[in-house]
């Protein structure tokens, strides 16, 4: 078996001590959502002038960047101690 990455908690070995994300995830998330903001202006807004859709498109896109922000700047090791985290504490 492969030594783990991750150092654990000595109370409760199922914890993660030293899972976080990296702050370059929120940045890129903020970049990204900033510029699909930006073009769907450019592109479609300045067009049809329809308020509802922008803000439904902005609304929507958060989530969006933020997925593909942690796709790129965090490792899916990192992603999964965090989730077991959240719920292991939900418990």
């Amino acid at each position: 078996m492969e030594p783990s990455p991750f150092k654990f908690n000595e109370t409760n070995p199922r914890l993660v001590d030293n899972a976080s994300r990296s702050p370059l995830v929120l940045y890129g998330a903020g970049a990204i959502w900033i510029a699909s903001v930006f073009l769907y202006n450019k592109r479609f807004f300045r067009k049809d002038a329809n308020v509802l859709n922008l803000v439904a498109f902005t609304a929507a896109s958060l989530p969006a960047s933020h997925v593909y922000s942690s796709l790129v700047f965090s490792s899916p090791a990192t992603e999964a101690a965090i989730i077991n985290n959240e719920r292991e504490q939900q418990h």
